[in-house]
């Protein structure tokens, strides 16, 4: 596990009814990817309204964590098909207005037979 993490859950546990060191540690396991390792300490005193308030929060920025780089994968892998699909459509469009123009034309200019 990272020391950082490690050191702020030594301060959490050495002032436990401060909330400012339950965020830091929350801040430190996110950007360490450490939420996993951060669940286990909260839950080993769970009951405790403090821990039990930590987990759900634990588990509401995982999940957002995992939408976010999930999300940002999606994103990353279907951009460079975006731009020739966009393109594709436009070209099509502008075909069919094309071919209606031209059929248009030639119906004026189609004189009936006598």
């Amino acid at each position: 596990m990272h020391d950082a993490v490690t050191a702020a859950w030594d301060k959490v546990t050495e002032d436990w009814d401060n909330q400012a060191r339950h965020d830091a540690l929350l801040a430190l396991a996110a950007e360490n990817q450490a939420f996993k390792w951060v669940a286990t300490k909260y839950r080993e005193r769970k009951g405790d309204p403090i821990a039990d308030a930590q987990l759900t929060k634990i588990g509401a920025a995982a999940m957002a964590t995992m939408f976010a780089s999930a999300t940002a994968k999606r994103e990353k892998s279907a951009s460079p098909y975006k731009r020739a699909l966009v393109w594709m459509v436009v070209f099509v469009i502008l075909m069919v207005f094309g071919l209606v123009a031209v059929k248009l034309m030639a119906m004026s200019h189609h004189t009936p037979p006598p």
